[in-house]
Parts: structure tokens; C-alpha cells; sequence
């Protein structure tokens, strides 16, 4: 049996600015509500994260992740692909992916997507509303601390 979470916003901020939140993992802290704090050994494929995640109601996990894909900005698209590691993947019981995508829709703006799959022996014990309303608040957050940064850089001239 396999769970999926997707969300899709547009945002009214180039691409490169978006993937620079997207992957300044340290700099969650400044804009996520839902992974309150990151970290990553290095940026690309073979990378691992370590996210603090927060749901809305108080409940905090920790989890480590392997980045199986990272497509900077090119030809208007972009993907960062990380993968559920640990003890329960290793024993088939809950594994899931994480897909994060953006395209330039022109003018500017971008249309980011996310899509978590969760798959294994205890899917079914998966907190997928929580999972749901965190990925919609970062989606979000990440949305507004884009148009923000734009507005800054427009009001500027930087």
C-alpha cells in the first residue's frame, strides 16, 4: 500500500531565488514552520539531511534522509529528490520519498510542487494529515519568504 501527500503553489519569485531557500538548509529556521531545523553534509546526490520536523500540534520527529537527486535551475526546472533512511526503511516497514519540483511559469514566477510517498508494512500507522498540513505550511512559508526576497531585490534595485 502506498500514501501520498502532494501540494502545488505558484510563486511570484524567479526560480534561482526559490531554490536558494529550498537548499540553504541551515536557513530553515528563518522561514520553515514545519522542518524547524536542517542540516546537510553536501549539496547533490549522496548528500544526507538531517531534518527536525514540528508538527502543528507539538509533535517533533527527527529524521535522516539520502538526496538521491539535485537539478539545479536549468532550461526552467528544478528537483531536489531525498529518500526516508534509517532502521525502518532497512526493515521494510515505513520508507518514503520526497519530491520537490519547480518550474518557471514566465514573467518572473515559478510553480513549486511537493509530493511525499510513503510506502511499507506500517503505512497505515503514518500520521498523513499532519504530514499534509506541515508539507502545506512549508510549501507556504516557502512561497512567502520567496515574494518577500523578490519584493526586496525589486524595491532596491539589487
Amino acid at each position: 500500500m502506498r500514501e501520498f501527500v502532494a501540494i502545488e503553489v505558484d510563486i511570484d519569485a524567479p526560480i534561482e531565488r526559490v531554490w536558494q531557500l529550498m537548499t540553504d538548509f541551515e536557513g530553515y529556521e528563518a522561514w520553515n514552520p514545519f522542518i524547524r531545523h536542517a542540516s546537510c553534509t553536501h549539496p547533490g546526490p549522496g548528500g544526507q539531511l538531517v531534518l527536525d520536523v514540528e508538527f502543528e500540534d507539538g509533535m517533533k520527529r527527527r529524521s535522516g534522509q539520502n538526496i538521491v537527486r539535485w537539478d539545479v535551475p536549468a532550461g526552467g526546472e528544478a528537483n531536489l529528490t531525498y529518500q526516508f533512511t534509517g532502521w525502518l526503511p532497512r526493515l521494510r516497514l515505513i520508507s518514503a520519498q520526497r519530491v520537490q519540483g519547480l518550474v518557471s511559469v514566465g514573467n518572473g514566477r515559478c510553480r513549486y510542487t511537493t509530493r511525499e510517498q510513503f510506502w511499507g508494512l506500517l503505512v497505515w500507522a503514518m500520521p498523513l494529515e499532519k504530514v499534509r498540513t506541515g508539507i502545506r505550511s512549508h510549501a507556504l512559508a516557502l512561497k512567502s519568504a520567496a515574494e518577500h526576497q523578490a519584493q526586496g531585490v525589486a524595491r532596491t534595485g539589487a
